[in-house]
Parts: C-alpha cells; sequence; structure tokens
C-alpha cells in the first residue's frame, strides 16, 4: 500500500489514495509545553471560508474543539455560536472547559465534505492547546493509530461505505 501525505504540518493537498480507499499521514513532532513529542495532526478545511487547519487526531474528545486564538489569528468564519458558556467538557487534570459552541460548520477532511459542531474556548494560556479533530468526524472512517511506525491511516472514506449499503 502505497503512502499519500506524508508530512503533517504544511501538507498540500489532502486526498485519499488513487484507490480511492485510504489516506495516511506521518505523524509530525510538535513542540508543546516546553517538551517534543510526535501528534497524529491531520490537515482539515473548516469554516465558511475553508481555512486549511492541522488538527491533532484525539478519540478522547467528541467534537472538533478550537482554541478561540485560532479562530481570531486565522480569521476563520465558523457563524453564528449558538451557546455561550457553554460546558464543553473536562480536561485530563479535571477542569471544566467552557466555550461557544457552533453548528452547522462545514469541514473537509480527505476531500469529504461534513456539515458538523464546533465548539470554541478560550484557553487558559496561549498557545496552550491544539486544534482537536474528534470523534464527530473520526467516526466516519476506520482510523488506525500506529504509534510504533508514527502513522495515522484513514480507511474507507464515507461515499465508499455509502456505495455499499
Amino acid at each position: 500500500m502505497g503512502k499519500n501525505n506524508t508530512t503533517s504540518k504544511g501538507l498540500d493537498e489532502n486526498t485519499f489514495s488513487d484507490s480511492g480507499d485510504y489516506m495516511q499521514f506521518i505523524f509530525s513532532k510538535e513542540y508543546v509545553r516546553k517538551d517534543f513529542y510526535w501528534g497524529p495532526y491531520v490537515p482539515v478545511k473548516i469554516g465558511k471560508n475553508h481555512i486549511k487547519i492541522d488538527a491533532y487526531a484525539d478519540t478522547g474528545s467528541d467534537i472538533i474543539l478550537l482554541p478561540y486564538s485560532l479562530i481570531e489569528a486565522r480569521n476563520i468564519d465558523l457563524g453564528t455560536p449558538v451557546s455561550f458558556r457553554q460546558p464543553l467538557g473536562i480536561t485530563a487534570d479535571g477542569r471544566t472547559v467552557y466555550g461557544l459552541l457552533y453548528v452547522n460548520v462545514p469541514v473537509e477532511l480527505g476531500g469529504q465534505s461534513f456539515i458538523t459542531e464546533v465548539a470554541v474556548y478560550i484557553e487558559a494560556e496561549e498557545g496552550e492547546t491544539e486544534p482537536l479533530l474528534g470523534r464527530i468526524i473520526l467516526d466516519n472512517f476506520k482510523v488506525c493509530f500506529d504509534g510504533k511506525e508514527k502513522l495515522l491511516s484513514f480507511f474507507d472514506p464515507p461515499k465508499l461505505l455509502a456505495r455499499r449499503r
């Protein structure tokens, strides 16, 4: 199986392989909280203006979660929030995260388009957290996190699944 999109940060167009059944990303090395680590980042286009960002593929997150500083810096148009100061979840250290909830937000991954919910939060410290790509999108694919090879693979794009039904 050949590799498609072999880098993560600053990727070229993210599409499925020529056979149309998979796409892969190499984990990228990131500097976070004064240390380096490898992470499964995925390029997505988000918002009404289709801004390309790299989001951390996070199976522990229900939805897409974006820091407000990114929305502001990249001028991402998510529309109008449907709720304010919404409890968005609980962090690993037990803190409740609050923010804005948007619905009907266009998101594109690998040439596949989705209309979904996106939550935006204000970080405790600038750059403390990354954009998270949650299960609301990941559950549309078979996803393999290969930590040993530092490779993230997506199989069966939704259009292929729909054809089988």
